[in-house]
């Protein structure tokens, strides 16, 4: 799944509109868009740019629907870590929690030409304050590159043949 390459719009701004071919996970259906494709899950909407990192898209995944509230989402969102997708493909997350990363990492990154990796940074590098939650059955695309989160609580990035999954019970990096 994630060696496939999307063709799908650009989303560098706030707020960038759904594709018309998606699945609509508000429908009413739980989980509408579960066993379909990342790629036609809607784009989200919110507010996912820096002014500090132009062409840069932010995220923090948000394992509940859109607009979620209460003691379990609340939870959720003080758990949440930082993911990216740079105007030149690069995509990761920072997490230091969990089963991944592995011990003496604390980044999963990959790219159109750099297979996904396990790593360590002194500093965040895809954490952003301010920026929005990505919701499960959601996604977030800039050029070629692509996330997006999961119903059963994960992540999952693509850019050209490379990206990663996270999620609680570990995860996986492609190739």
């Amino acid at each position: 799944m994630l060696g496939l390459i999307f063709v799908t719009a650009v989303a560098t701004a706030p707020g960038a509109a759904a594709e018309p071919d998606t699945c609509d996970p508000q429908t009413g259906v739980e989980n509408s868009c579960a066993g379909q494709p990342p790629e036609i899950w809607p784009i989200a909407q919110g507010n996912f740019t820096s002014p500090d990192d132009p062409g840069w898209i932010f995220f923090k995944p948000f394992f509940f629907p859109a607009g979620a509230t209460g003691p379990k989402a609340d939870s959720s969102r003080a758990q949440q870590y930082g993911c990216g997708i740079g105007p030149d493909g690069t995509i990761g997350c920072d997490r230091g929690d969990g089963p991944l990363p592995p011990p003496g990492t604390n980044q999963t990154v990959a790219g159109p030409k750099q297979p996904a990796e396990y790593v360590y940074s002194e500093t965040p590098t895809f954490t952003r304050d301010g920026v929005g939650d990505l919701p499960e059955g959601h996604r977030l695309v800039n050029g070629d590159a692509w996330c997006s989160v999961g119903y059963q609580g994960s992540v999952s990035c693509a850019s050209g043949d490379n990206g990663f999954t996270l999620a609680g019970w570990g995860g996986a990096l492609e190739p």
